[in-house]
């Protein structure tokens, strides 16, 4: 089974050290004083918009599942984002040196 936890945190019963991690980091990212919260607010316009819903999706998804059903679903999110524009877009950005533009496509 895959556990998942802070090593600085001890969770008490009944939550779980997955939601003290969610409640941590939305507190981290949303206090909009700290270098990460910046720093992720900053580079969102950058973020290829598909990437970051198929990672959510991995992400949520592989909470409360067993390690090979949530690297099944990786894989699955991952799939849906070969054939798509933006993919083309970063390959093609990272051969000629510069920032890509998704479109979400």
């Amino acid at each position: 089974m895959l556990m998942k936890g802070l090593v600085n945190i001890c969770a008490k019963a009944p939550k779980t050290a997955w939601e003290a991690a969610l409640i941590l980091s939305r507190q981290i990212l949303t206090s909009g004083t700290s270098p990460l919260s910046r720093s992720v607010r900053d580079d969102a316009d950058d973020l290829a918009p598909l990437a970051l819903r198929a990672a959510k999706q991995a992400i949520e998804g592989s909470s409360t599942s067993s390690l090979e059903e949530g690297l099944d679903l990786e894989r699955k999110v991952y799939n849906t984002l070969l054939d798509s524009h933006d993919r083309q877009e970063g390959l093609k950005a990272f051969a000629e040196k510069r920032k890509p533009k998704f479109e979400g496509r």
